[in-house]
């Protein structure tokens, strides 16, 4: 796919490499998250998968963060240069997966109809899992909306466009600690407290922007990095406590298919008014934001009360 973007002259040629990409999404959607939590229940740790998959997002991260800034060095090269470290580096996955062993599960349903019918009607047989999966998509969605934006904000606020770059190197920092330390912080906040702590970070974040524009009104964007960090691995762990393993790949897989649905759908609306006024966009999402958390954080702990009272 990256020799295809290095080499690629024509439409068809980068319309493939998209293509690929998608399928590559699309295969690894769900694989992930599902193979790191069986491989823990398989060995009885599934108690450090927050700790774990923490320390993966915050080298990933931290990967970015070189990548940011090595590829626009290397671009000044030669354009190409970029996407060919890119394609060297992604080919030793090919070598690594030699080394993987596959966890131990339920005997999954060969019929594909059957099996993924199946892992819908888990979402309303366990109620609670529907409104954990609404929960992260409303607060991914949120985030990731910002991401269309942000840029915009910081020339708005009067940050230098050569600055821009540090800020959102900053951001990437931030985020990364966040989730680098989720799984302390989750343990000390518990579960009601970690979820309205999320809420809170999102819809300030984006109601502090829409009030403020001074020079360092930058430092509210990064309240929805916290929330971005934090909130990855606690709710994967939440999520995945909820999920039989023979099923957890396509549940996760039907989750964030879900949210790339929010994707195609939310960001035009929002760019709408922000062609109208930034501001009165972030003011947007921060009242839709409040709505949505207020009902599926209010079912959250009601079923997990509920389910407290039943193991009393």
């Amino acid at each position: 796919m990256f020799f295809i973007f290095a080499f690629g002259d024509n439409y068809w040629q980068f319309a493939i490499a998209y293509l690929i990409m998608g399928i590559s999404s699309s295969f690894s959607s769900g694989t992930g998250e599902a193979f790191l939590y069986d491989t823990l229940l398989n060995l009885k740790e599934k108690n450090r998968f927050k700790k774990i998959l923490g320390k993966i997002i915050f080298f990933g991260n931290l990967a970015i963060i070189m990548s940011m800034a090595l590829g626009g060095f290397l671009f000044t090269i030669n354009n190409k240069l970029p996407y060919l470290l890119t394609a060297i580096i992604t080919s030793l996955n090919i070598f690594i997966v030699l080394f993987f062993k596959e966890p131990e599960r339920a005997k999954i349903n060969k019929n594909l109809l059957e099996h993924t019918f199946a892992s819908f009607k888990i979402f309303r047989k366990n109620k609670k899992l529907l409104m954990l999966s609404l929960f992260s998509i409303i607060t991914v969605s949120a985030i990731v909306i910002s991401f269309f934006l942000i840029q915009q904000y910081y020339e708005f606020i009067g940050i230098p466009v050569a600055l821009i770059g540090l800020v959102l190197v900053g951001s990437k920092i931030i985020e990364s600690l966040s989730s680098r330390y989720a799984y302390v912080i989750e343990r000390k906040l518990k579960f009601k407290t970690s979820i309205v702590l999320i809420a809170l970070l999102i819809v300030l974040g984006y109601g502090l922007m829409s009030f403020y524009s001074f020079y360092w009104a930058f430092i509210f964007a990064y309240l929805l990095n916290i929330a971005l960090g934090f909130s990855g691995p606690v709710f994967s762990d939440y999520i995945n406590r909820h999920i039989s393993s023979d099923k957890r790949s396509t549940v996760l897989s039907i989750k964030n298919q879900l949210k790339n649905v929010v994707f195609l759908i939310i960001p035009p609306l929002i760019g709408r008014v922000a062609d109208k006024s930034l501001q009165l966009s972030f003011s947007v999402m921060a009242i839709s934001a409040t709505l949505l958390y207020i009902i599926v954080i209010y079912y959250l702990i009601k079923l997990n009360n509920n389910q407290n009272a039943k193991t009393l």
